[in-house]
């Protein structure tokens, strides 16, 4: 959620943790799948008819595991792009632009809350 942040600094910084958690979940996914398809093979090794198909229903979830997996790859793929086009900044530059954050990101909430206010007294007869 990189436009959840008014400064292109935090948005930086947003954009590189969320990388990097999409980088671990991605690596954690593809020891899941060798994992799955290890207790898969030794299930069909078995020749026992109920073990086969549990076999079946492991592999019918590893093929949900492969789409969630596709849909992980596209977005850090989408993840990098804008990460190669955005300015990047320094640690202090993170830092600095933190303390300019928060007045800012507690203006917008008090002008959210104004504005739904009114709506709502704009809606009560």
């Amino acid at each position: 959620m990189i436009g959840q942040y008014i400064t292109p600094e935090m948005q930086f910084r947003q954009c590189c943790l969320e990388i990097q958690d999409m980088e671990y979940k991605l690596a954690l996914a593809n020891l899941q799948r060798e994992k799955a398809e290890l207790k898969i093979a030794k299930l069909e090794r078995s020749g026992d008819p109920i073990k086969l198909t549990k076999a079946k229903i492991e592999r019918l979830g590893l093929e949900q595991h492969e789409l969630a997996v596709l849909g992980a790859e596209r977005e850090l793929a989408t993840l990098r792009q804008i990460f190669a086009i955005m300015p990047h900044f320094s640690r202090q530059e993170i830092d600095a632009a933190q303390q300019e954050e928060f007045p800012q990101v507690m203006l917008q909430m008090q002008q959210k809350k104004q504005l739904a206010q009114s709506i709502k007294g704009e809606l009560t007869p």
